[in-house]
This record gives C-alpha cells, sequence and structure tokens, in this order.
C-alpha cells in the first residue's frame, strides 16, 4: 500500500517525538547514574569540611544538568501535544477521504447503472433552465 504524504508526514512526526523519548531517557538515565556514583558517596563530614568546594561545583553543576532536562521535557510535552493534534486532523481527513470515495462510488454506480435514465435527467434539467 503507498502511503500518501499525510500519512508520511505523521509518520515523521511520530519518529521525531520517538527521537525525543530517546533523548529523554538517556538524559535521565545520565543523572541518575552521576547522583549515585558521585553526589551519594559523599558523607555529612564530607560536606561540613573546609574545603568543599568541589562538592558544592558538582551540586550546581547537577542541579543546572536537572533544569536544562526540565526544560527539554516542557519541549516534548509540547511536541507530544502537536502530534496528538496532528493525529486528529489526519483522522478527519481520513475521514473525509472516505466520505469523497462513498460519493465518488455513488456516482459511478449510477453512471454505469442506467445511462438512459442520466440523458433523462439531463433532459430535465434543460427543461427547468429554459423555463425559469
Amino acid at each position: 500500500m503507498k502511503e500518501n504524504e499525510y500519512e508520511k508526514e505523521i509518520r515523521e512526526i511520530i519518529d521525531t517525538l520517538y527521537h525525543k523519548l530517546d533523548e529523554q531517557d538517556n538524559a535521565r538515565r545520565e543523572l541518575n547514574k552521576f547522583q549515585k556514583a558521585t553526589l551519594e558517596k559523599y558523607t555529612e563530614e564530607k560536606f561540613m569540611e573546609n574545603d568543599n568546594s568541589k562538592i558544592i561545583l558538582e551540586v550546581r553543576e547537577h542541579k543546572m544538568r536537572i533544569r536544562e532536562c526540565m526544560e527539554d521535557i516542557a519541549e516534548l510535552e509540547k511536541h507530544f501535544y502537536y502530534v496528538m493534534k496532528s493525529k486528529d486532523k489526519f483522522h478527519a481527513l481520513n475521514d473525509i477521504k472516505a466520505d469523497c470515495d462513498a460519493g465518488l462510488d455513488s456516482i459511478a454506480k449510477i453512471i454505469d447503472s442506467d445511462p438512459q435514465r442520466i440523458i433523462n435527467l439531463l433532459c430535465t434539467l434543460d427543461e427547468m433552465k429554459k423555463s425559469s
């Protein structure tokens, strides 16, 4: 079955969403990995030491990465809503196409079934035009 332009566009939008979800999942894993490997290994005594600038710097950088991920999630949410709207539009277009196909089938049946009836209808239409 040949994919029409709307199906192709929807597929590209969904593929982009999958890609963004994968990126977000990778970022989440990296944050968790850093949290467990680095930050959770610091004891309370380490935080109280005079030279705790390394810890403070790492915590600040970690918080910055978390903020960036939160911004990415907000963008991902916007993209998700765009995908859902596009999906709804695609379904509406498919419904319209189905209605048009049904109408064309009905017209084809009329034309194929009784050509004399069409000639009579056209003659009647002609008479109606003349009399008005």
